[in-house]
């Protein structure tokens, strides 16, 4: 995947008797995907990998994002335009080894925002606007192969509440002592 670098008509003048030639620059793009972590606390030994939770992308002004969704349900061909587009949604699922992973978007290298929209039980949704950072796709790894796959990792922690128990009786008594000794 790449995305066209600025957009310039260039003139080639090519001759019988001299070779000409151009070179073109396109900037390449990463496929971003989403992983949803939950815990009890940060720094929490217990970690678990959660689906279900869902993300709208912005760009970096807070704009929000569209694309077209494939039969995968990643989305390419992103804009701000949502003519003819989907908003991009990004929803954590399972993989075969039990880990969080999402459907992806293909993004160009820069700043973006995402807001958590949607999380699984007992974790609460930030619902605010949160900025990530696409990185510059390496041309090739070692083996040759271009390295376009970035994974967002997003944790929740536990918000901890507390609950207060009242003893009431039925009769109306008013009498603090007649409840002395109520076992919960």
């Amino acid at each position: 995947n790449y995305t066209a670098g600025a957009a310039e008509v260039v003139f080639v003048q090519a001759r019988a008797t001299t070779p000409a030639s151009v070179t073109i620059q396109n900037d390449p793009q990463a496929r971003v995907y989403f992983s949803k972590k939950g815990a009890e606390q940060a720094g929490s030994s217990l970690v678990l990998e959660l689906a279900g939770a869902k993300f709208e992308i912005y760009d970096a002004n807070g704009d929000q994002l569209y694309g077209v969704q494939d039969a995968n349900g990643n989305f390419n061909d992103i804009s701000t335009d949502d003519t003819g587009r989907e908003a991009v949604i990004i929803v954590t699922k399972k993989d075969a080894t039990n880990k969080s992973i999402s459907n992806y978007v293909t993004l160009s290298p820069g700043s973006y925002k995402y807001k958590e929209i949607e999380v699984p039980a007992p974790f609460t949704a930030e619902n605010t606007l949160t900025t990530f950072e696409v990185e510059s796709v390496a041309p090739e790894t070692e083996g040759g192969n271009w390295q376009i796959d970035q994974t967002k990792t997003i944790y929740n922690y536990l918000t901890k509440g507390q609950i207060r128990i009242q003893k009431e009786t039925d009769d109306d008594k008013t009498d603090a002592n007649s409840l002395n000794g109520a076992v919960f």
